[in-house]
């Protein structure tokens, strides 16, 4: 049977970690993680699937992301849905999906994400304000249930399916 596990902060879960990072550890996003490293103190929760996964997101102040390729990976939306600031490198398309420095923050190189983590933890109120902006764009726009109906209508403007007819 499919499991479901809910993005959503934990309760009882402590945000202590000021800067984490939860996901795959690879050549290009290992040395970025390296260099913000050096920086500032970086928690790394490598390999982390499930539960942990979010206790883990729900722990952080900041989700320190790095997509790949131009793509936009699932840590887009559940470090949001999980509470976190998400910090991201700027991907094609990500404007479309929220409202950039206002629900998410994105950086453009090194130095401009350890500033942007220095300037986020200084001023908490920011820190606070977009992260439940992050989430409730998630929460509103972007659960499981709305890309199946979104999938439903493209797929019925363009004449390939029709509910209900055999």
């Amino acid at each position: 049977f499919p499991v479901t596990i809910r993005i959503a902060p934990r309760e009882n879960t402590n945000r202590d970690v000021d800067l984490g990072f939860c996901g795959s550890s690879i050549e290009k996003r290992n040395y970025l993680l390296d260099q913000v490293g050096k920086e500032i103190s970086l928690k790394r929760d490598i390999f982390v699937i499930g539960e942990d996964m979010v206790r883990a997101l729900s722990s952080y102040k900041i989700a320190f992301n790095y997509n790949i390729a131009d793509d936009i990976n699932f840590r887009t939306f559940e470090a949001p849905a999980a509470g976190a600031l998400l910090l991201t490198n700027y991907t094609p398309n990500l404007e479309k999906l929220f409202r950039l420095n206002e629900e998410i923050v994105v950086y453009d190189s090194v130095k401009d994400a350890v500033e942007k983590v220095r300037n986020l933890l200084s001023t908490t109120q920011k820190l606070d304000a977009v992260s439940k902006a992050g989430r409730d764009r998630v929460n509103s726009h972007h659960t499981y249930d709305n890309r199946a109906a979104q999938l439903v209508e493209l797929l019925q403007q363009a004449d390939y399916y029709e509910v209900g007819k055999k």
